[in-house]
């Protein structure tokens, strides 16, 4: 991959990476029991159901038994109920977070109103410091609502383990035992030729990653863009500010796909862990090809017009036509 963006630093942690691999006592295996997911839907993801849909994709494909963390607002509050998945909690952000002021009480403005919503990704730490469920919670794997998980993340836990534990080694050879740094970890996004990091899965280690997180958070809060990428970049760029390593997710193409024809063809065993349906993508396929995805993916069985993917849901609710806003079809009144 291209390493044009990556700041010195981190060529040489994928240098020193490939030369030794020697895996720290530091970094620890995700787990069901270490591991939470975090979720957001916020505005008009708060409409349509692709939230249930990914969370159920957690609980089919993915295996997962640990806890999920699914922070709203006042309309998700209403509207997520989530009574068939009890260790799915459902959280409303607090005014501060949800209209964040600067100290002199001036409301922040932002180039686009979703950054407000966008930030909440480097606010799950402080979230889980609310809430005793989470008190042993190592691990934060944060999904944008619009990702269904479509393999065992065992899988990718190990893979992570292995491959980040390597890094981290690599980091501190490369920047001295004294130096204090935080990293947090993402896949390369494909959608921008591997240039930029995919924003909508992150996995965060509750032990290092508060510093990337804050970081991120105040490039949002004070760099006029509208997408929080170019802002992540900042922060990886200018490591004598932030003390901010990014390492890389592994599998890319095995644990993390674009949905597009190829991922609709592949045999569900060799689907990838991570398969990010965004509106535009979902609106350039027919709705047959993504059900058939949507069936296997969710372990569903029955007419998607009448079969119920959870409660009283079907599949036609969660899957195309899907606005860039959520879903095309209402929630049931």
């Amino acid at each position: 991959r291209a390493n044009r963006n990556i700041s010195t630093v981190q060529q040489e942690i994928h240098r020193q990476r490939i030369i030794t691999w020697n895996s720290t006592k530091e970094i620890v295996r995700p787990d069901n029991d270490n591991t939470a997911i975090a979720l957001v839907a916020m505005d008009g993801a708060t409409e349509g159901y692709i939230a249930e849909r990914c969370v159920r994709s957690i609980r089919a494909r993915g295996e997962f038994t640990g806890y999920i963390m699914l922070l709203t607002d006042k309309a998700g509050k209403y509207n997520y109920t989530l009574s068939w998945d009890p260790k799915t909690i459902v959280t409303e952000g607090r005014p501060e977070d949800l209209t964040p002021r600067r100290k002199d009480g001036h409301r922040i403005k932002y180039r686009r109103h979703s950054m407000a919503f966008k930030r909440f990704k480097t606010l799950v730490l402080n979230y889980l410091d609310l809430d005793e469920r989470f008190d042993h919670t190592r691990y934060v794997f944060y999904l944008d609502v619009d990702n269904i998980v479509a393999n065992k993340l065992s899988r990718f836990f190990d893979d992570y383990y292995k491959h980040i534990a390597d890094d981290y080694d690599a980091a501190k050879r490369i920047l001295g035992t004294e130096q204090t740094f935080s990293f947090i970890s993402f896949w390369r996004d494909p959608g921008a030729n591997y240039r930029m990091w995919q924003g909508g899965q992150i996995m965060q280690d509750r032990q290092h990653s508060a510093g990337c997180t804050e970081a991120w958070r105040d490039q949002m809060d004070n760099v006029w863009r509208g997408m929080d990428q170019p802002l992540l970049m900042n922060v990886a760029n200018n490591y004598k500010n932030y003390k901010c390593v990014i390492f890389e997710l592994p599998g890319d193409g095995t644990h993390f796909d674009l949905f597009d024809t190829r991922v609709m063809k592949e045999k569900p065993k060799h689907y990838p862990t991570i398969v990010h349906i965004t509106g535009i993508r979902a609106t350039s396929f027919t709705k047959e090809p993504q059900q058939e995805f949507i069936r296997e993916a969710l372990l569903l069985s029955g007419d998607g017009s009448k079969a119920k993917m959870i409660g009283d849901i079907t599949w036609d609710e969660v899957t195309t036509p899907i606005s860039a806003g959520g879903a095309t079809h209402p929630r049931h009144s």
